[in-house]
């Protein structure tokens, strides 16, 4: 690593700053996953109800009432898998970063700058494959509350 390095300033700023946007990625999914989450709820109600006002079709309403039901489980366990629990890298350690760049200070500015760099860089690709899991089995979560709507619409429509 050089002592000339022109652009490390922007870089690492950048970089600090692309860290930060993706953990308000993250809370910006789980309130999403929670709207998801509320939306099912309120859509298996909705079906619960008119399938209980609903008796000259017993085996189609029953039918579509268990698939509602069915559709809500699978909206749960994909909400719970987007909202378990992670662990995120926000490095730097700040402990680690005293101890080893500031009161050693064997090191010059630029080198430990860079150094956080590629620390940053480090925690930047371990958050995004994290986050991908996460959007995915949200997008899971949303693809069955829109079916589970169909459900409910045909329960509408038809009854």
């Amino acid at each position: 690593m050089t002592e000339e390095l022109p652009n490390l300033d922007l870089v690492f700023t950048e970089v600090k700053e692309q860290l930060a946007v993706q953990l308000k990625q993250v809370d910006s999914l789980d309130t999403k996953t929670g709207l998801i989450l509320g939306f099912g709820s309120l859509i298996v109600t909705t079906v619960m109800s008119i399938k209980a006002t609903v008796t000259s079709r017993g085996n189609i309403s029953l039918g579509l009432l268990v698939l509602a039901v069915f559709t809500y489980a699978l909206i749960i366990w994909y909400s719970c898998l987007a909202y378990k629990i992670r662990e995120y890298r926000k490095d730097p350690n700040p402990e680690n970063l005293y101890q080893k760049y500031v009161k050693e200070k064997s090191y010059s500015l630029n080198f430990t700058k860079e150094l956080l760099v590629l620390n940053c860089l480090e925690s930047f690709k371990w958050n995004k494959k994290i986050i991908e899991d996460k959007a995915r089995y949200h997008n899971l979560a949303f693809a069955y509350l829109v079916f589970e709507l169909v459900v409910l619409s045909v329960l509408i429509i038809f009854y």
